[in-house]
């Protein structure tokens, strides 16, 4: 059993490929409208004339035969549909042509131009997933009770706004009473700061007092006096330093009345160790009878793990590093 199309002919002996070919998108071309050839590589009535103009024509619908374009028109109508055919029935609701139209009417919901609308603002699609992507976005979803009001205030802030822009077309008749004069005054003020260069900072506000401090709490003194000598509100020309990018192995300091790239790694050791032997010459100068036994104690164990401990000497690099990305 074959299954053949009432357009062009094709045929199938599946139902299936029958039903594919007619719901395809582009429709199959009526078979009573082609007029063919024996010749299977002549394929239009153009060529066919100019060929030979008493050739035999074909039609592939009834297989009728004939010398004249005439012979082979008159019997399109009188073609009877073959055995085993499908016939495409019409939807009254949609008007689209279904092989199963049983199925289709009990889904049916109407024109596809009609069928998903919004409730909101009136948005027709054709399809529930376009109608979801437009809820998201719809700006009269959570509209207000007072909604008329709202947009007339809109349109009242667009006019004031329009004679705003344009003060000398619009009419002036309010009536001033009270004459208020503000006066402002911006003044600017530049101020120019002059970097001290990597190694040669300012060191006037390191007292003695504050080294005494630092040194009742060594083991973070160094990160102490990094912040500073570096980073002190009070002398922003000494923030000569800078970490632009932590993954990359160069910190950018002053040198030379300009900036430079060093290794990251020598920059931070340098800073190290020269907040360390701040603090060490301080802790010589000071009088050991004003230090207790117990803090004699502490700084020298905190001197003798930075001087015999790496470990403690990288965690000191790594200190310093976080203080200059955090500035």
């Amino acid at each position: 059993m074959r299954f053949h199309c009432n357009r062009c002919g094709y045929g199938s002996k599946y139902k299936h490929h029958i039903e594919s070919h007619l719901k395809r998108k582009k429709p199959c071309i009526p078979k009573c409208e082609l007029v063919l050839s024996r010749d299977p590589l002549i394929r239009s009535k153009e060529m066919l004339d100019k060929i030979s103009p008493n050739v035999d024509y074909i039609c592939p619908a009834g297989g009728k035969i004939g010398q004249k374009k005439h012979v082979v028109e008159p019997h399109k109508d009188k073609i009877s549909p073959k055995k085993n055919s499908i016939k495409m029935e019409v939807c009254q609701y949609c008007n689209r042509e279904f092989v199963k139209l049983k199925r289709h009417t009990k889904v049916c919901k109407g024109p596809v131009g009609e069928r998903y609308t919004c409730s909101h603002c009136g948005y027709k699609a054709s399809q529930a997933s376009h109608l979801q992507r437009h809820m998201h976005t719809c700006k009269f979803r959570y509209k207000p009770s007072n909604f008329e009001e709202v947009e007339q205030l809109r349109e009242e802030i667009k006019i004031l706004k329009a004679n705003i822009q344009a003060p000398s077309s619009m009419p002036y008749t309010r009536n001033i009473t009270n004459n208020i004069t503000n006066n402002t005054t911006n003044n600017t003020n530049n101020v120019t700061i002059v970097l001290n260069c990597f190694g040669k900072e300012n060191l006037d506000h390191i007292t003695p007092q504050y080294l005494k401090q630092l040194i009742n709490g060594p083991f973070t003194s160094t990160s102490e006096i990094i912040k500073s000598i570096h980073f002190d509100i009070s002398h922003p020309e000494n923030a000569n330093v800078k970490i632009s990018n932590k993954k990359l192995p160069w910190a950018e300091v002053y040198y030379d009345d300009k900036w430079m790239m060093k290794k990251k790694v020598e920059v931070l050791e340098g800073m190290v160790d020269n907040g360390f032997n701040l603090i060490d010459e301080a802790y010589h100068n000071i009088n050991p009878a004003e230090i207790s036994t117990y803090q004699k104690d502490r700084y020298n164990a905190y001197q003798q793990e930075y001087k015999s401990k790496h470990s403690f000497r990288k965690q000191l690099v790594k200190d310093a590093e976080l203080i200059v990305l955090n500035h």
